[in-house]
């Protein structure tokens, strides 16, 4: 028979054709570097060797690529082409498709291409590549929807592997593996939408870089037994171990370049993400990363982290500096206590209190990954905590619960709900029950407020001339009554609506994956935020939208309750030119919307001036960069609430 090797499309036969839009590329568009390193050092982390304890290391490295060196071009370019014409026909009104096609032709007709390698080395690499079923292999490369890793394992060859299509301009990846017992393949494999070939047929979509085999059941296209050297720095291995070569590396994320550093945006954005999500697996010497000239070991993490972070702390997740300071300096006095699920010992928590602290719990599953920032916790001081599932038993329950994103928990997702329900809330029931131990052994009574000085605030006035000079300063320490204060159920209080569009918290609320409206059902708020008065004298209805995306992360806040009123104090790191505060009271389980019924800014009663509120919400106007903000407001609900305030830009 004659065998070749080239690109081969394969044609539906009259089946289903596939669509621009139905791959699940499109799940990782909306942040495809982020993804990328999710999803990458996942898989790497679950095929570690189990032969030593040394770290698994994974390699980012960008090359160019020459057209002339680009494997099957021509053939490749005449499916491109195709995609374009069949594109026209089939889409009149949606452009993303022709647009898409007519770059990637532009690409392949210049003189290099852009490419990125991922590399990971200890372990054990894509295994049974010589069989169809019950192969990492296949399941990586030829086939859609498989998830049979065990459960002991953090991911699975299921969706993930996407995001390494979505960073490619040409939707093409070659794999490329030497696994551990010795077995060497590689192949290409391109995720295109259909189009139709000269003869009338109609590709699946889905396209094949290998050896093209013409038997006498049809044609098979099978990998090739070598290694592949696309990028001209990468030796031959010697070691076990996978490669993948993206082809046409989109690295737009240009705006997080760093003036005057040596690193490219993109390899910012990579660290970023990395640091973001596994500075435990790092921190823990079970991961090294090496992004072109820049590594990431438990050695130099600390420096890249603040380093990074001083440039544009905007890259990261709120709650990681917390996180990382207090596992990995001595700036805290961190608490460290273990819980036994399943077996002795299995869960792990290190706590550390301080006023800086905005009280979240980072969960972190076996492979050192985060899942989530874990809210909806005790409201009696400031802290901030990171809880490891250490053991195999506890890593593979709960790795049931994930979502295909890996990062959220849904009890529900179990065959059993009623008893995830019942273990999810024995995790968390061990972390409440830590907080409150520390409160009340380590401040039972009083909670040192050092440093907050300038934030304890004055009496409310009444609007009038007569206002008091401030005289505590930061050397004067003042006793704080610490006292942990239930949520009433107060019909008065709006409670957060299940069907509501809009996620004050700017992804972070429910980050947690509780499904919180089996908690927290009432009457839907409008999106106006609630009937709220710009005024005790004014019943006009005042219109404010709804703040949308990521909240602000404020430095120096505080929110303070005196005589039936609140103050909020806070400083911006940026210019903000139409500021917003949403204010919720904080419950363990649930928030709640409760309702301004005053406001007022840098200590003038509201009548007139530029604060607004509506609702639950204070539209505060500009607010220059690193300016001391107060804004004080009172509630319909007179008690004293803990209270959840945060800052958008509108």
């Amino acid at each position: 028979m004659n065998n070749a090797v080239n690109w081969s499309f394969p044609t539906t036969g009259g089946g289903k054709k596939t669509g621009f839009n139905e791959s699940g590329i499109q799940f990782f568009n909306d942040n495809t570097l982020l993804s990328l390193a999710r999803e990458i050092c996942q898989n790497s982390l679950d095929a570690k060797k189990d032969t030593n304890d040394d770290p698994v290391t994974v390699v980012f490295k960008s090359f160019r690529l020459k057209k002339e060196d680009i494997m099957g071009r021509e053939k490749f370019a005449d499916i491109i082409n195709k995609e374009i014409e069949y594109a026209k026909k089939y889409y009149k009104n949606d452009k993303a498709p022709i647009n898409f096609y007519s770059e990637a032709q532009k690409l392949l007709e210049s003189d290099e291409l852009l490419c990125l390698r991922v590399s990971d080395f200890n372990t054990s690499g894509l295994t049974g590549s010589d069989r169809e079923i019950d192969s990492k292999w296949d399941r990586l490369v030829k086939s859609e929807g498989f998830s049979d890793n065990p459960t002991t394992s953090g991911g699975s060859f299921g969706i993930g592997k996407n995001a390494a299509f979505a960073c490619s301009k040409l939707h093409t990846v070659f794999y490329s593996t030497l696994d551990e017992t010795g077995l060497i393949a590689s192949q290409g494999v391109s995720k295109l939408s259909s189009c139709e070939l000269d003869d009338g047929n109609i590709t699946q979509g889905t396209g094949y870089y290998g050896v093209i085999n013409n038997t006498e059941n049809g044609i098979r296209l099978d990998s090739m037994n070598q290694q592949l050297f696309i990028d001209p720095s990468h030796d031959e291995r010697s070691e076990s171990g996978t490669d993948i070569y993206i082809l046409g590396f989109d690295d737009r994320n240009k705006s997080n370049e760093i003036p005057d550093d040596d690193n490219e945006g993109w390899v910012i954005d990579v660290a970023a993400s990395i640091i973001d999500n596994y500075f435990v697996s790092i921190l823990d010497k079970k991961l090294v990363v090496k992004i072109n000239d820049m590594e990431l070991t438990d050695k130099t993490i600390s420096e890249r982290f603040n380093y990074i972070y001083s440039n544009n702390f905007d890259m990261f997740n709120q709650y990681t500096i917390d996180y990382f300071n207090i596992l990995a300096s001595d700036k805290y006095e961190t608490k460290h206590e273990t819980f036994s699920m399943f077996e002795p010992d299995d869960v792990s928590f290190d706590i550390a209190f301080s006023p800086n602290f905005k009280n979240r719990v980072g969960i972190i599953k076996g492979t050192g990954m985060k899942i989530f920032d874990k809210d909806k916790l005790p409201q009696i001081s400031f802290y901030c905590g990171v809880l490891k599932l250490v053991g195999k038993e506890v890593n593979a329950y709960f790795r049931q619960m994930e979502n295909p994103k890996h990062d959220e928990w849904y009890p529900s997702k179990m065959a059993d709900e009623k008893v995830a329900r019942k273990e999810y809330n024995k995790l968390f029931d061990f972390v409440r029950a830590t907080i409150r131990k520390y409160v009340e052994s380590s401040i039972p009574e009083s909670m040192d407020a050092e440093g907050v000085g300038e934030f304890l605030p004055d009496e409310f006035d009444d609007g009038s001339n007569n206002e008091p000079t401030e005289n505590i300063v930061d050397d004067i320490l003042e006793e704080i009554e610490v006292k942990e204060k239930p949520v009433a159920k107060n019909d008065n209080i709006n409670k957060e609506d299940k069907n509501q569009d809009n996620d004050f918290s700017g992804g972070q609320a429910y980050a947690d994956g509780e499904e919180e409206e089996n908690y927290g059902q009432g009457d839907s708020n409008q999106s106006d935020g609630g009937k709220g008065t710009p005024g005790s004298t004014n019943t006009e209805k005042v219109i404010i939208d709804v703040p949308t995306g990521k909240p602000i992360l404020t430095t120096k806040s505080r929110c303070m309750y005196t005589n039936g009123k609140y103050e909020f104090m806070f400083v911006s790191p940026v210019d903000l030119q139409n500021a917003k505060i949403t204010v919720e009271i904080a419950g363990e389980l649930a928030n709640y919307k409760p309702e301004i019924i005053e406001a007022s800014g840098e200590r003038r009663l509201f009548s007139g001036s530029n604060v607004k509120f509506n609702g639950n919400i204070i539209e505060v106007g500009k607010v220059n960069k690193n300016e001391s903000k107060k804004i004080q407001f009172a509630l319909k609900e007179t008690e004293n609430w803990a209270l959840e305030v945060k800052v958008y830009e509108n």
